[in-house]
């Protein structure tokens, strides 16, 4: 059988529980990329952060120029959004207690622009990438850890990584309560009559100003269906508007 890699338990512990200390997000991401340099080394580090529709609206990058980073954000948003968006396909779901890794062997992949005009030039050999998401399972940041020497990443390092990701999944919801206070909704909801429990979830995700495409991406339904269930909404609620439904939510 395979030996079970060494677990660093107290170390983890303690990574976890000084993360859980802090109340903003850019703090406690920068907290996770330099606490997790103990046990997973990276030469590079880019931190991107989300909102619900997917598009970049923040970062943090560690021992790496800024030109590099904007370099990333025109091949993102132009050029190859679905190939190399760090995972961000309509496919990516959250899956309880599951972390969403990938490591990146770049010299693996063809030679597309990409490859030849950013990840050569960086010089990149591996990248580790993980998701952390929000209450409505809609990835909102994506930590990747990048290589420059010739040193895949190891199974000790991912299974550590296994181990952590969750954890700090769970602490990553946190920053995301206040915009999707489910008690607040819950009490508006009540005074909403007719609305099914598929409308009501519907409902949640436009409140947090996320797109009917994008709403079909994390409910798994077409497009079409998703525009039908909004039409039912506003009918029932009387308005003819996503504008005219928030008015009317903030009445109620």
């Amino acid at each position: 059988m395979p030996e079970t890699p060494n677990i660093p338990w107290p170390q983890l512990n303690d990574l976890i529980y000084s993360c859980s200390s802090v109340w903003e997000l850019y703090p406690f991401t920068v907290k996770i990329v330099t606490g997790i340099h103990k046990f997973c080394r990276y030469d590079q580090a880019v931190v991107h952060f989300l909102d619900g529709n997917q598009n970049i609206v923040d970062y943090h990058i560690v021992n790496l120029d800024e030109r590099w980073n904007n370099a990333y954000m025109k091949y993102y948003t132009n050029v190859y959004p679905d190939k190399y968006g760090y995972l961000l396909a309509s496919d990516v779901k959250e899956v309880k207690s599951t972390p969403v890794i990938r490591i990146y062997e770049w010299d693996r992949f063809p030679k597309d622009g990409f490859i030849t005009e950013y990840i050569r030039p960086r010089g990149l050999r591996y990248t580790l990438s993980f998701l952390l998401f929000d209450l409505n399972g809609i990835v909102r940041t994506v930590v990747s850890l990048d290589r420059i020497k010739d040193i895949p990443f190891s199974e000790q390092e991912m299974s550590i990584l296994k181990i952590l990701v969750p954890h700090l999944n769970n602490q990553h919801k946190k920053f995301f309560m206040q915009a999707s206070d489910p008690r607040k909704k819950s009490r508006v909801l009540l005074e909403m009559s007719g609305l099914t429990k598929r409308e009501t979830e519907i409902v949640h995700l436009l409140c947090d100003g996320i797109t009917p495409a994008n709403i079909s991406r994390v409910l798994n339904i077409s497009p079409n269906t998703t525009h039908k269930h909004i039409t039912h909404i506003y009918a029932k609620m009387g308005v003819s508007t996503l504008q005219g439904l928030l008015v009317r939510l903030l009445q109620l």
